[in-house]
């Protein structure tokens, strides 16, 4: 008998607006324990903004976010701390600190940091001052600082920018590999199929409202489209084709 997993994450009513304009509206949807799911969006349809208020970040007009069953909001976000790990926009690094610097300011764990650099594969450049780094190996150090801990919860938007495809692919096994002991991934991306090889469930945002959540599996059995194609000489095209 399979055991349902318990909700890591539950998000109820969210609804945030810029000025006038409504950029979230009743957002709703659960993550559970050890699932990896993904956030599909256009650019500009609050993908970002869901994930802020998640980690407290967004003062929110109205709705609620829990994570581990503990309210998260701007003024409580404890349980942020030894639960989650996350990198938003772009990795904040200090140019003048190495990327091991980095990460010590994170965790102080030699057998952690020792983890995190072995696999992710940057021991080429872990004790070079930040400040020479290309937009790839940031994007690492940024991707580093969220797992180094290995939390409960890790967030991650648009993760694959900057990476070069032996990265991406790296990185899709690390997820896969954590997810695997537990660990529960939030990644967004406004291209399919960057998340559709790691991804179990895909949670689709347009303008600020959620207009689909279903596993991955389900959605690409829902997209096979089938071609019919007639000629004027149809069994002659078949032993072209």
């Amino acid at each position: 008998m399979k055991i349902a997993k318990p909700d890591l994450v539950v998000v109820h009513g969210l609804t945030q607006y810029y000025g006038r304009r409504a950029v979230l509206k009743d957002v709703n949807f659960s993550i559970k324990a050890g699932q990896v799911m993904g956030l599909i969006g256009a650019n500009g349809a609050g993908k970002t903004t869901i994930m802020k208020a998640m980690l407290g970040l967004n003062r929110v007009r109205r709705g609620t976010v829990a994570i581990a069953n503990e309210r998260v909001t701007q003024l409580h976000h404890a349980v942020l701390a030894e639960n989650v790990g996350a990198l938003i926009e772009h990795p904040a690094i200090y140019p003048f600190l190495t990327g091991w610097q980095q990460l010590q300011l994170i965790t102080k764990d030699v057998t952690q940091l020792q983890w995190i650099v072995e696999t992710l594969q940057m021991a080429a450049y872990i004790h070079q001052n930040a400040k020479h780094y290309s937009l790839g190996m940031r994007q690492q150090l940024g991707i580093a600082m969220a797992l180094v801990r290995q939390p409960k919860l890790v967030v991650l938007d648009e993760p694959m920018n900057g990476l070069d495809p032996q990265a991406v692919k790296r990185l899709r096994q690390t997820i896969r590999e954590l997810a695997q002991t537990g660990m529960t991934f939030f990644i967004s991306s406004h291209i399919l199929s960057e998340l559709e090889k790691v991804i179990d469930d895909v949670l689709v945002i347009d303008h600020g409202r959620v207009i689909l959540q279903t596993p991955m599996q389900q959605l690409r059995a829902s997209y096979h489209q089938r071609l019919l194609l007639q000629t004027t000489d149809n069994a002659h095209a078949l032993v072209w084709l």
